[in-house]
């Protein structure tokens, strides 16, 4: 399960959700401005899938599908692993002055306050959550019948 942010082109003056409509939302720019900053934030960006893009660190992945339009209006991303893809979300969105909408807490992320990551960490704790009734049913042999059932 992945962590979503929503990377959009909304003016600082825009705190919430609330305030997006169709004149606060400006396209993130053409698909090769769109690449080439986000080229410019992570240069070890892989785009051998042309739909794709994925950057991956020892920690983290984050994966986004990247429209072929020619004007990218936003960008979601899948963002998997530690706390530190919030430093590198946070670095793209200064190179590329653009801004994370976390669709954990429904907010804008603001990269300076402490409580940055509230939205990981509650991402990150659904997912132990899951895993861990998941790894209980597997013990116990409730899943038996799911598997008998498919």
């Amino acid at each position: 399960m992945s962590w979503d942010v929503l990377i959009l082109n909304v003016a600082a003056e825009v705190e919430s959700a609330v305030q997006l409509n169709d004149q606060s939302i400006k396209p993130l720019g053409t698909r090769p401005d769109v690449l080439r900053n986000i080229g410019q934030a992570f240069p070890n960006l892989d785009l051998s899938d042309p739909k794709w893009i994925v950057i991956t660190e020892a920690d983290y992945s984050i994966q986004a599908s990247l429209v072929e339009d020619d004007v990218v209006q936003s960008i979601l991303l899948n963002v998997h692993g530690s706390a530190r893809s919030l430093d590198a979300i946070g670095h793209l969105c200064d190179v590329a002055r653009w801004r994370a909408f976390d669709s954990a807490t429904g907010e804008f992320i603001d990269f300076s306050s402490q409580h940055k990551d509230t939205g990981w960490q509650r991402a990150r704790n659904y997912t132990e959550q899951t895993r861990h009734l998941l790894r209980k049913k597997q013990r116990t042999g409730r899943n038996k019948n799911w598997e008998n059932h498919n």
